[in-house]
């Protein structure tokens, strides 16, 4: 998944699933979620980091593809 860059950012923290549970730091505005069965519903939150802090989480709910026959 990808998201618009927030100015002043130097890195992003992902957070996943209902329970939010941190799952990785990036620097670049996208994130691969990997061991996922096709068609499975996934919640990631994203919060944008710099020398002040951290930003409150923005969620984004994503949907793997299904299988193709």
């Amino acid at each position: 998944m990808e998201w618009d860059a927030v100015e002043g950012a130097d890195s992003y923290k992902i957070y996943r699933g209902a329970d939010q549970k941190f799952a990785q730091e990036v620097t670049e505005t996208k994130y691969t979620a990997n061991e996922l069965a096709a068609d499975t519903q996934l919640t990631i939150n994203v919060t944008a980091v710099n020398s002040q802090g951290e930003s409150p989480k923005t969620e984004i709910v994503t949907r793997t593809q299904k299988e193709t026959p």
